[in-house]
């Protein structure tokens, strides 16, 4: 969704808002889940979940970023990612539907 996002296409869509801040929200709610079990229970530890997480909410703070001051910090890298996966060889991601 960031990514439909980042090219335009979408940005103006009420419905592609209403879900990357729906599901921008959900993830806010790791971050109290994850203040919660660590103030519970001092030994938890989840290094992956806090990397996948740190990442999303990077993403959904980046898009709040464009929409209120039009920039973006992370918008020229995915769409150069993005460029550079639709570029790969065909069938190469293992993408290719029989």
């Amino acid at each position: 969704q960031y990514i439909f996002c980042y090219r335009g296409t979408g940005a103006n869509d009420i419905g592609v808002a209403l879900s990357v801040m729906s599901l921008g929200g959900y993830r806010l709610f790791y971050v109290a889940n994850w203040v919660r079990k660590r103030v519970q229970s001092p030994e938890y530890f989840d290094a992956i979940s806090w990397i996948g997480g740190f990442v999303e909410i990077s993403f959904f703070f980046d898009y709040l970023l464009s929409i209120f001051t039009g920039a973006s910090l992370l918008k020229s890298v995915v769409l150069k990612v993005d460029k550079k996966v639709i570029e790969l060889p065909r069938g190469f991601l293992c993408l290719d539907v029989v």
